[in-house]
């Protein structure tokens, strides 16, 4: 059940797909190889992340040479890689119950419509 006052609670996040893509990046270090593990174009994880960097005021990437993080990126990053860290173990974690009551209440439904 919806809590209410929900549309109160929304939170002012970056876009999740530049996080992502951000983590990557700095992880691989350069866009290349992010792009070569994500299956996407270097051109797509430039722009991604152009726009992330363009949404939070800050330059994530020294560019000049080498693909190296700023101090803002640098500073960032850990947060970034907490971040994706928890959605992905609250995603694998065993949702037992939680599926056993949708797969209960999809038959009733499936009983009742006939």
């Amino acid at each position: 059940m919806l809590d209410p006052d929900h549309h109160k609670m929304r939170l002012n996040l970056p876009p999740l797909n530049g996080l992502r893509l951000f983590e990557a990046a700095a992880r691989c270090g350069s866009f290349k190889r992010a792009a070569q593990e994500l299956n996407l174009t270097p051109g797509a994880i430039s722009h991604s992340i152009n726009s992330l960097e363009k949404w939070l005021g800050v330059e994530l990437f020294d560019r000049s040479r080498a693909l190296v993080l700023t101090s803002a990126g640098d500073h960032y990053l850990p947060y970034v890689k907490e971040a994706l860290s928890m959605i992905a173990k609250g995603t694998s974690e065993p949702l037992a119950s939680d599926a056993h009551d949708i797969a209960g209440a999809a038959v009733g439904l499936k009983i009742g419509l006939r």
